[in-house]
């Protein structure tokens, strides 16, 4: 007898969605680049980044002045309502020494920092970016950043432009 042997009508090929990390707020614009991204087709994560560790502060109240703990509820509503998975990084050690202990050099050396600057390149772009990639697995990464994108024709890269809503614009930010 001679043995089955299937035809390539038979098999079914199973392809990997592609995997995006969002970088979670816990705000409208990131919760929204979230629902657009699965309503395109991609398998979305939602992960928040902790950056500052409450016990960091020195105040008198019991209030802390960076809300991280209500932003991760918000988070983990949104990523419920959306049905995707909601994690949480721990990069406040990296913010401290990467962020924070430059910022309050540069003000004691008589210069105007901006934190934030250093923020995204050092944290989002910088750690965030790293430890996603490796523990998810991510092929893209997405922030709720309002800005515009145009791919190269001949190569697999893209060039970031002011928005088309310069009221909206956050180019200059990334």
């Amino acid at each position: 007898k001679m043995p089955y042997i299937p035809t390539m009508r038979q098999f079914t090929v199973i392809s990997r969605r592609k995997r995006v990390v969002v970088g979670m707020s816990g705000g409208v614009d990131s919760s929204v680049s979230a629902l657009l991204l699965i309503q395109q087709g991609y398998e979305v994560i939602g992960v928040h980044m902790n950056n500052w560790d409450p016990l960091d502060e020195l105040l008198d109240s019991k209030e802390v002045a960076c809300s991280g703990e209500r932003d991760w509820r918000d988070v983990k509503i949104v990523c419920e309502r959306l049905k995707i998975s909601s994690h949480r990084l721990d990069l406040s050690k990296q913010y401290w020494h990467d962020v924070f202990v430059p910022t309050i050099e540069a003000y004691s050396n008589g210069n105007t920092p901006n934190p934030d600057s250093l923020c995204n390149h050092r944290i989002k772009f910088g750690a965030f970016r790293e430890q996603i990639s490796s523990r998810f697995g991510a092929d893209y990464m997405a922030t709720g950043h309002y800005a515009k994108l145009s791919k190269y024709s001949n190569k697999n890269t893209s060039r970031l432009y002011s928005a088309t809503d310069k009221a909206k614009d956050q180019s200059y930010f990334l």
